[in-house]
């Protein structure tokens, strides 16, 4: 199915930038009992909303078939370097915000767990949320309850009851640009949010969507951690766990969200 209008705005006013022809699913690997079935393949074209400047794939997918038809593969810690960058992601966080034994933390886009595994160590009650029914078993190895499904308003009232409070900090680590509703997705972080607690987008794509979502209306404070204004982190793990974090667009929205629901 081809995208008719832009996912920030909703204006119809899309124009092809990029067309790099036909492809299949990041990620995906079928299993040698399943390889009758093939790959399916897409069209991958980006274009460029005209009003808003938002750059997004024109071809939507059904995430079951990115998520759970096949396992997916990617896992947050698959290197050394990955899993430094994670210790030092929950460690600078938890002090930037001041994160207390007890207090809850959702993950959304959770994967293996292994980052929701660090708060967890901290004391803090954890859940992560993820579309992928392998990176749950994974992360349930670790000991990490995970929600299998894709994050929106649709599941705020089983993240609530799970961990039985709001989430005093919710991290979504390259997952808001890939989400197909971004604005169910904001509201559902509205939704969550409890007074005083923090959201950090982390987006290597830049904070596009982002802009746009919070021209519904805010009246919070946001601060983005670039590149150009990164605090340097002289505790960091490994110089190349640092360059990754600083190569990489970071949102911090302190307290409410979201003021008000216009679409």
């Amino acid at each position: 199915m081809f995208r008719k209008q832009c996912l920030s705005c909703k204006s119809p006013d899309l124009r092809e930038i990029v067309n790099l022809g036909m492809h299949p699913m990041a990620d995906t690997f079928i299993p040698a009992d399943r390889l009758d079935e093939g790959d399916r393949v897409y069209p991958l074209i980006c274009d460029l909303c005209g009003q808003c400047g938002q750059v997004q794939l024109r071809t939507v997918t059904n995430p079951a078939e990115r998520y759970s038809e096949f396992d997916y593969s990617y896992t947050s810690s698959n290197s050394k370097t990955s899993q430094n960058h994670w210790l030092e992601f929950a460690a600078s966080v938890a002090g930037m915000i001041g994160l207390q034994r007890g207090d809850a933390v959702l993950e959304i886009g959770s994967n293996d767990g292994f980052l929701t595994e660090q708060f967890q160590k901290s004391g803090c009650r954890c859940l992560g949320v993820d579309p992928s029914p392998a990176m749950a078993r994974l992360a349930d190895g670790r000991g990490v309850n995970t929600l299998v499904s894709l994050f929106g308003p649709a599941c705020v009232s089983q993240v609530e009851k799970t961990l039985g409070q709001k989430p005093r900090l919710i991290a979504a680590n390259n997952v808001f640009n890939h989400s197909n509703e971004p604005l169910e997705f904001a509201l559902g972080v509205k939704a969550l949010l409890a007074p005083g607690a923090s959201l950090f987008l982390n987006c290597p794509i830049g904070c596009n969507r982002w802009r746009n979502v919070n021209s519904i209306k805010s009246t919070t404070s946001t601060s983005a951690i670039s590149p150009s204004n990164t605090p340097s982190i002289s505790s960091s793990p490994s110089a190349s766990a640092s360059t990754t974090w600083k190569r990489w667009t970071i949102t911090a929205v302190r307290s409410v969200f979201l003021s008000g629901t216009s679409r």
